[in-house]
């Protein structure tokens, strides 16, 4: 179940969710999220998950994103939340100008703390500005015994735009 404002603004009271660098944007059933200005245009990816990536640095004027390209970013705020799931969804303007914001893995779990990496896709050229809204962060209320995030990945895939160079980024498998 999605929680609504109310429940979200007493869980922020309380501490139980926690956004760092918080753009302050509350919705009815979400909180937004903003566009680090540092991203990176994914060159190629070989089988073995070696990438040639290129840092952006995205321009106050703004900066056009090409189709056909795969860019990765982050949000600026870091959300803490330790009694409910996350899902993050992009903001609806920006999906009817064609720009997916996150293709894959929507889900945090409870007890998580992250900067979420949003693996970004345009149709069309489109114009992006670094802080701008990006999408929103949804918080789903658990049923039944919570199992909180542990920070390990295992198996899974582990990227942060924080933590990569310029060069190439490795997919740990």
């Amino acid at each position: 179940m999605i929680i609504t404002k109310d429940h979200i603004d007493k869980s922020f009271a309380i501490g139980d969710i926690v956004i760092k660098n918080d753009s302050k944007i509350k919705c009815v059933n979400s909180t937004s999220f903003t566009l680090n200005k540092r991203l990176l245009k994914v060159n190629s990816i070989s089988p073995d998950y070696e990438s040639s990536t290129e840092e952006i640095i995205l321009s106050e004027s703004g900066t056009v994103l090409l189709p056909g390209e795969l860019y990765l970013g982050m949000t600026n705020e870091k959300i803490i939340n330790r009694e409910h799931a996350m899902m993050i969804n992009g903001n609806k303007s920006l999906g009817s100008l064609g720009c997916f914001v996150h293709i894959s893995a929507p889900l945090a779990h409870v007890g998580s703390s992250i900067r979420w990496t949003l693996e970004i896709y345009v149709t069309q050229p489109l114009r992006i500005y670094p802080d701008m809204e990006f999408g929103k962060i949804i918080y789903l209320e658990t049923k039944g015994d919570k199992h909180t995030y542990s920070s390990n990945y295992g198996k899974t895939a582990k990227y942060q735009v924080d933590d990569v160079t310029t060069s190439k980024f490795k997919r740990y498998l």
